[in-house]
């Protein structure tokens, strides 16, 4: 016995000016939490610029001690590897931001906080605030070298960030084609260690036959 199918529940469809607010209300909200945000940005902004060049400033003259080489030294470690690194991380997660968004995710991260001494360094060189410029003069004294050397250095580490998936990408390339030249070498060996073996078989068939011929019929030498 065959049950009648249900029949279907009707949706209550609401009024268009209802769905509107609704809309309304959330692109509201929306822009709110946005603009909180940008002022929670532009005081966390005004605070890190009246304190943080300055506090990077007596840190890195602590390091250095007033020593031009140690100066010299350790801004270019700085310059080379936190900009090497972090682009380098940048083209790893562009790379996988398909593949891997949560892995690309996090190589952006990393980027950001490996380039965090770079930042500082450059908004103590070209910060226009009193902080700034109170520790472009505490680098001047304690600090001596460091921020030149930090700019060079990052130069050294935009060529190399440049130039290392150029060597890698050359490299595999190379090595791809070495491999491929490897297995047509050894199919070419393969293949002529088999011709060979077909050749001396059929010169030892060949050379049987003359024998039998030589003999005649009845196994007697002609």
């Amino acid at each position: 016995m065959n049950t009648p199918a249900p029949d279907p529940v009707p949706t209550e469809k609401r009024p268009v000016g209802e769905r509107a607010g609704e809309m309304a209300k959330k692109g509201v909200r929306q822009a709110a939490i946005w603009a909180g945000i940008a002022v929670l940005a532009v005081i966390v902004y005004f605070i890190a610029a009246a304190f943080i060049p300055r506090w990077w400033a007596n840190t890195v003259g602590r390091w250095v001690g007033k020593s031009i080489a140690t100066g010299t030294g350790l801004g270019l470690a700085f310059g080379i590897i936190c900009t090497t690194v972090p682009l380098l991380l940048l083209y790893f997660a562009v790379r996988r931001i398909r593949s891997s968004p949560r892995l690309a995710a996090g190589a952006g991260v990393l980027a950001v906080l490996v380039s965090v001494p770079n930042l500082l360094t450059a908004s103590v060189a070209m910060g226009i605030s009193g902080a700034a410029r109170a520790g472009r003069d505490v680098m001047n004294v304690d600090a001596p070298m460091f921020r030149g050397a930090t700019m060079w250095g990052a130069i050294i580490g935009l060529a190399l960030a440049l130039a290392i998936p150029v060597a890698l990408k050359i490299y595999g390339k190379r090595r791809a084609e070495r491999k491929l030249q490897k297995a047509a070498d050894k199919a070419a060996v393969k293949q002529a260690k088999a011709e060979a073996k077909e050749a001396a078989k059929a010169e030892k068939a060949a050379a049987k036959g003359e024998r039998r011929t030589s003999d005649g019929p009845d196994g007697t030498a002609e």
